[in-house]
């Protein structure tokens, strides 16, 4: 696995999350990226990794409750069942994989919300946010798959390609 591009995207991905939080907007990009790389490379390559991002996140926004950790594994768990039937080139199954991460983060705000005792939102809001994440996170999937791919591809030396002894 390319560890310089995984940790790469998921610095980038916390920067994005926490940059679009601070001006009230919610996009998952942690998630997608957790998809991103349990499809390509397994869960338990990929783990880690995204656990320590997902509670560096909860961190960063101080919730009580660790959603981010929580949405985490339910995504990573969902899409290492997902595995052999998806595949990361096929636009058809990312987007479903888009709808499908849109409604997780959804439920797992709205269960961190809840939790935390700060669910005053009226039912009409809820559903507005509901059909927002998934929208956004429909867009945003095969984006963010296509251009990984691409990147992963075209094996940029100097990010991913493996260290080879000159003889």
């Amino acid at each position: 696995m390319p560890w310089a591009v995984f940790t790469i995207s998921l610095i980038l991905s916390i920067v994005f999350e926490v940059v679009v939080g601070n001006y009230g907007g919610l996009v998952p990009c942690l998630a997608i990226c957790a998809f991103y790389f349990t499809m390509r490379y397994g869960a338990m390559r990929t783990l880690a990794g995204v656990v320590v991002a997902a509670a560096f996140l909860d961190a960063c926004w101080m919730h009580r409750f660790p959603s981010q950790v929580l949405m985490i594994l339910t995504v990573t768990g969902l899409s290492n069942a997902w595995k052999p039937y998806g595949d990361v080139n096929s636009g058809l199954s990312l987007l479903l994989s888009g709808g499908c991460i849109g409604i997780v983060s959804w439920l797992f705000f709205l269960l961190g919300l809840l939790i935390a005792g700060n669910l005053e939102k009226s039912f009409y809001l809820i559903i507005q946010l509901l059909v927002y994440q998934v929208v956004i996170c429909i867009f945003l999937t095969p984006a963010v798959a296509f251009a990984l791919n691409r990147l992963l591809r075209r094996s940029v030396t100097w990010l991913s390609a493996p260290d080879e002894d000159n003889e």
